[in-house]
């Protein structure tokens, strides 16, 4: 008899401390408003309705459109690791695009997160290679080879 008085005993001191604690900490978290992506076309050819048009005269260059960045020109896997420091690391936050004429092995655009855009969508081109950084491969739309060209959504401005 004692243990069943000692085990309802317990019984009801757990009932009795089982109440439920719910603090409100007041905290609120607001995120910015992403603004609306502009699609511009980007075209590689000697002429041709685009919003930037890269003529193939085979010289290296640099292109600057709000935040995106075309790097075009021939270069080797060295020379690319070179640009890439003087470039991407610089500002990753950017959208790169990197457009060579000759092939290269892209094992070190690879490392450095890009993505090879005619690769990874089947096809081919003998305009040369594109090489998209992984923050603006998936706003290219509407790749064509002949010539070649994509449309890419631009943010307005570097983060």
């Amino acid at each position: 008899m004692k243990k069943i008085l000692t085990v309802l005993g317990m019984a009801a001191m757990l009932l009795s401390c089982t109440k439920e604690i719910t603090i409100d900490h007041h905290i609120s978290a607001e995120f910015p408003r992403v603004g609306e992506l502009s699609g511009v076309r980007v075209l590689f050819a000697a002429g041709g309705d685009a919003d930037i048009l890269v003529t193939p005269d085979g010289g290296r260059r640099v292109i600057t459109y709000k935040a995106l960045s075309i790097v075009t020109g021939d270069y080797t896997d060295a020379e690319l690791s070179t640009l890439l420091e003087e470039t991407f690391w610089r500002a990753p936050s950017r959208q790169w695009i990197i457009h060579t004429a000759s092939p290269v092995e892209g094992t070190v655009l690879g490392g450095a997160g890009f993505v090879n855009c005619l690769r990874a969508r089947g096809l081919s081109a003998e305009g040369g290679m594109l090489f998209a950084s992984s923050n603006t491969y998936d706003k290219i739309e509407g790749i064509t080879v002949s010539p070649l060209g994509f449309t890419v959504k631009v943010k307005e401005a570097a983060l």
